[in-house]
Formats: C-alpha cells, structure tokens, sequence
C-alpha cells in the first residue's frame, strides 16, 4: 500500500521524503519537542503535507492526527 501511495505522490509532483517529523509546542513559556513518525512528507512548492498511511488506525491519538490530503 505505502508502494501506491509513494507513486502517486510523485506522479501528482510531489517530492516526497520519508522519515520523521518535528513537534513543537509551547506550554506555560515553556518549549516542548517530539518527533512523530511518518510515512511520507510530501512537498509540493512551499507546502508540506506529512502522511501516514495504514490499514487500520487503532489508537486514538494517531486518529486525532489525520489530515486530509486533498
């Protein structure tokens, strides 16, 4: 499935890295980091759109994340 989603991606033009990407947060003046796992970040001129591809998403957290891609 992410095989599909990669060549989508590129046939659309996106430039796409795989990897993670970079949290921040600001709590109480306080700065807080975390890196998130994902499968794809896709860029297409100045945007980014960071994608997780899966089957079934499980854990609420990671459901609260989503985004639509287009």
């Amino acid at each position: 499935m992410e095989n599909i989603v990669y060549d989508e991606l590129r046939i659309r033009g996106f430039r796409v890295d795989v990897g993670v990407a970079e949290k921040r947060e600001r709590r109480n003046g306080a700065e807080t980091r975390s890196q998130l796992e994902v499968d794809f970040v896709a860029n297409l001129g100045s945007r980014s759109y960071y994608i997780q591809s899966a089957f079934q998403i499980p854990d609420v957290q990671k459901t609260s994340r989503k985004r639509p891609l287009f």
